[in-house]
């Protein structure tokens, strides 16, 4: 700064001047930081020095203190108590201004500092700009975590350390220092700087007792260390000093929410009553009661979802951050975790701005997972959003064909995959409505149906012709499914490669005449009416399996069933009637005859012997470490 003053000629004084004259513009009530100041810091001042000085609507936070004042007279005291000279024009201005009450055209410059003494140099407004410019620059998002931010904060801590010396007796520059090596000691799990910050806040609160941020800071440095238990004292020790001030209660609902404490959220609720637009405060009680809720019924979301939502809508009124809300975590984790997306939607139903951002986000996912909790109106309200699904899995919900209907007539369907597994509500009656969109009809290739009530037949015939690009269907567990209604599945998708139909009593050798050849996976029984002579005609008719699964089916015996592997050479996967699963192989050195590896037995056909770690090295064998003996010859 001295190098840059003499390089242009700035008299030593001015960067002074520009700091005094920054500061007065603040009193004055400009910009963000000059407003917030007048709406609450001079409240919480005044009400430490002088309790019940203000009237009930001068506490209102839109109330802003500067109107019931003369800044005129206001800056005349500030010359008395500063040592600081304002030239006569500008307070000639001030005070036409005052008079008006219009200070929008009135804005201090360096120039109208005529002089200031000594006392105002040693004020350090200079380190002290300084010193919070860095801070602010360290604590920025993209410097967390990096070199440069541990260096930017011992330089901050540099500056408030010198100012801290010259003014050991002012609070608020010993409370920031204690802030920057907190931080300092967070970033670089440096245990001295936090016994410093300790120092720091205890010093501060030795020159002011009755100020409980000092007493917060205490507490901050105690959760740091990992001791809840005193960080707990702390802070209600804080709210005992003033009660009246938010952040105790906030700082106190975050450490008893460590432990899961009933309390939380009444101190969350007391923060949030002290001042509405503690942005903090709601967004973490929202996100506090958010995850509650995770574990909890329909019942208990549905009456809780509109105080998050009050508490996220009241957030984002005062800063649009989107990122402090889990939207994009719930949506992304949707499949894994199908109970945090019910209950976002939940809770946004009852929030207009937090419910245009999840139906954006949701029109991006392309797959979800419904689990019990989902009933019709869950289910509709949110696939409503969802413009770009091309795969859908319900398991064991309420849904029923009504939700499906309503969404099919709205042409909301654009699905690849449909995956139905255990829902009572459920019927074949599905078919028919999900043809009533032509978009879904030609769209939808994969169609899994477990456990899906099937007591006629009439409404299968009829609709699967309108369902020509099936590759994967299952009718798991269709008790009216016989041969007839197989062959028309067979006839009227002709890209069919995947047919799952297990436990479907009614079927019998007879449907193997109607599978493509070009079959890739099978899964038929228990089928009581299917004879093993007629299920093995299934190794000259689709000679392209890859997948078996004839679990249940008993009628055919074991030894046979294993002969499956040497007469289908595309065969990888085998389910015997027992339920053992074998899977097959081919390497460019070893040709498995019989399964490379089983639930059962292990056994090789090697060609060249130097191949067989390389095999197990890269996993070509999986989950075995020895081998077994292959002709009587131990390898």
């Amino acid at each position: 700064l001295r190098k840059k003053i003499r390089s242009k000629g700035v008299p030593s004084e001015e960067p002074a001047r520009r700091a005094v004259a920054r500061q007065c513009n603040l009193l004055l009530g400009k910009g963000p930081k000059g407003a917030e100041f007048w709406q609450r810091g001079i409240k919480q001042l005044l009400h430490q020095q002088f309790p019940y000085c203000l009237k009930e609507s001068e506490l209102a936070p839109e109330c802003n203190l500067s109107t019931a004042v003369s800044l005129y007279d206001l800056f005349r005291r500030v010359e008395q108590i500063s040592g600081i000279v304002f030239h006569q024009y500008a307070m000639q201005d001030l005070k036409q201004a005052d008079t008006t009450q219009d200070y929008d055209n009135f804005t201090f410059v360096s120039s109208d500092i005529k002089a200031f003494n000594a006392s105002v140099k040693h004020m350090n407004l200079v380190d002290i700009a300084d010193g919070t410019a860095l801070f602010y620059e360290a604590t920025a998002k993209n410097r967390i975590g990096t070199s440069e931010q541990l260096r930017i904060l011992g330089v901050a801590l540099q500056k408030f350390q010198y100012a801290a010396r010259k003014m050991w007796f002012d609070p608020e520059i010993v409370l920031v220092a204690g802030g920057i090596l907190m931080e300092h000691g967070l970033r670089t799990k440096d245990s001295r700087s936090l016994e410093n910050a300790r120092a720091a806040y205890s010093t501060a609160h030795s020159i002011s007792p009755t100020d409980a941020r000092c007493v917060i800071g205490i507490g901050d440095v105690a959760i740091a260390q990992g001791d809840y238990k005193a960080a707990q004292e702390k802070f209600e020790l804080a709210i005992q000093l003033q009660p009246g001030l938010a952040l105790c209660h906030y700082k106190l609902a975050k450490v008893l929410q460590q432990s899961n404490k009933a309390e939380t959220s009444a101190s969350f609720e007391k923060a949030i009553e002290l001042d509405p637009k503690f942005f903090e405060a709601l967004t973490e009680f929202g996100a506090y009661l958010f995850k509650k809720l995770e574990k909890a019924s329909v019942e208990t979301i549905r009456e809780v979802a509109p105080k998050i939502a009050d508490c996220y809508e009241r957030a984002l009124d005062i800063r649009r951050d989107y990122d402090v809300i889990p939207i994009k975590k719930c949506i992304t984790e949707a499949s894994q975790k199908p109970r945090q997306l019910l209950v976002l939607v939940l809770v946004a139903l009852h929030s207009p701005l937090l419910m245009k951002q999840v139906s954006y986000e949701l029109s991006l996912l392309s797959s979800i997972t419904f689990d019990a909790l989902t009933d019709d109106t869950f289910f509709e309200s949110t696939m409503a959003h969802c413009l770009n699904m091309k795969s859908v899995t319900l398991a064991k919900t309420t849904v029923s064909d009504d939700a499906f209907g309503a969404l099919a007539a709205k042409g909301l369907f654009r699905l690849q995959t449909l995956i139905i597994k255990e829902c009572p509500n459920v019927t074949c009656s599905l078919f028919p409505l999900l043809t009533k969109d032509e978009k879904l009809s030609a769209s939808l290739e994969d169609l899994q149906l477990h456990g899906v009530v099937f007591d006629q037949n009439e409404a299968i015939m009829k609709s699967l012709p309108f369902l020509p690009n099936l590759v994967t269907l299952t009718l798991n567990g269709a008790n009216a499914i016989d041969d007839a209604t197989a062959e028309l599945i067979c006839k009227s998708c002709p890209q069919l490669r995947n047919l799952h139909m297990q436990q479907c009593p009614l079927i019998t050798d007879k449907i193997l005449e109607y599978l493509p050849p070009e079959l890739q996976g099978l899964s038929v029984g228990p089928a009581p009416q299917m004879t093993a002579e007629g299920f093995m005609a299934i190794v000259t008719k689709c000679s392209q399996i890859t997948q078996l699964d004839i679990k249940g089916l008993s009628q055919i015996e074991a030894i046979p069933a294993l002969k499956l592997g040497s007469q289908l050479p595309a065969l990888a996967k085998l389910v015997l009637p027992s339920g053992s699963t074998h899977y097959y192989g081919q390497g460019s050195n070893m040709k498995t005859s019989n399964p490379v590896h089983s639930s059962m037995h292990l056994t090789f056909t090697i060609k060249d012997k130097s191949q067989i770690f390389v095999r197990q090295a890269s996993g070509r064998i999986p989950g075995h470490v020895g081998f077994a003996y292959y002709d009587t010859e131990p390898f």
